[in-house]
């Protein structure tokens, strides 16, 4: 129903691989947990995600 709608699912804690079959079954695309990463201090997630660009 929410494919239809056009509404995206974000799915959260997913915290082991074995969770990711289910969520593929289930069409669910965005998902966040312990799995991808660990919580950081916003500092430390700007320096990893975030890149100086090419002079």
């Amino acid at each position: 129903m929410l494919k239809s709608l056009q509404i995206d699912v974000v799915a959260e804690g997913v915290e082991l691989e074995s969770y990711l079959p289910f969520m593929e079954q289930a069409d669910i695309q965005l998902m966040q947990g312990f799995y991808f990463d660990k919580p950081m201090p916003y500092d430390q997630f700007l320096a990893r995600h975030t890149t100086e660009p090419n002079r």
